[in-house]
């Protein structure tokens, strides 16, 4: 009895640590079987947002969170990033996540799918709080204008002018920053290009 009231109050400690999450890799990392959880979901204390992950009843499902926990490989990134940095106020339908060429996970099946080398998945890569106050990795900004303009033939072409001009007119807006990255991306001219032509446009 001691050694059960003892793993629940260890559960319930990382909840209160994690916004109110828990997943099976946790218990099996504490080395508390699993059937803690079916106790819990039983008592209608938990609930199962994604496989391998729960949740406290009593607070809200961050999904971008829920969905970054059962699979933590890859990075927010193009509009999916936008909506995280607040640049876009509805998510698309799908999430775009960036994931290393050689890295395959059925459970991110469904989903707006890039592949980089290993060499350019960190580039720009940053955690950032989610507007449930979670944090998941996400480029910066300036790593999703790269993204947007080199890959704009799988994005509305309208949509990427009216988010890259809203950038070049804030005061977040680091141009030296933007180069740099697409130089390391290999797409400098094209970048450049883009937002040379933008900027004419507004002449």
């Amino acid at each position: 009895m001691k050694n059960k009231v003892n793993n629940l109050n260890r559960i319930n400690e990382v909840m209160i640590r994690h916004n109110g999450y828990i997943t099976s890799n946790e218990l099996d990392e504490m080395e508390i079987h699993r059937m803690y959880l079916q106790m819990l979901l039983k008592k209608n204390l938990i609930r199962r947002v994604e496989k391998g992950v729960y949740l406290d009843v009593n607070v809200v499902n961050d999904k971008l969170y829920s969905f970054y926990l059962r699979n933590d490989n890859f990075v927010y990134s193009h509009f999916t990033a936008l909506y995280i940095h607040d640049y876009i106020n509805v998510i698309p339908g799908k999430y775009d996540i960036t994931i290393v060429n050689d890295y395959h996970n059925p459970n991110l099946a469904g989903n707006n799918i890039f592949y980089v080398s290993k060499e350019l998945y960190s580039l720009g890569r940053k955690k950032v709080k989610t507007k449930h106050g979670n944090y998941v990795y996400c480029y910066d900004l300036e790593r999703t204008m790269c993204d947007l303009i080199r890959s704009n033939r799988r994005c509305d072409i309208l949509d990427i002018k009216e988010i890259i001009l809203k950038y070049l007119n804030s005061q977040e807006c680091k141009l030296d920053k933007v180069y740099e990255y697409a130089k390391e991306l290999k797409v400098l001219p094209m970048v450049e290009a883009y937002i040379n032509e933008l900027k004419n446009n507004l002449l």
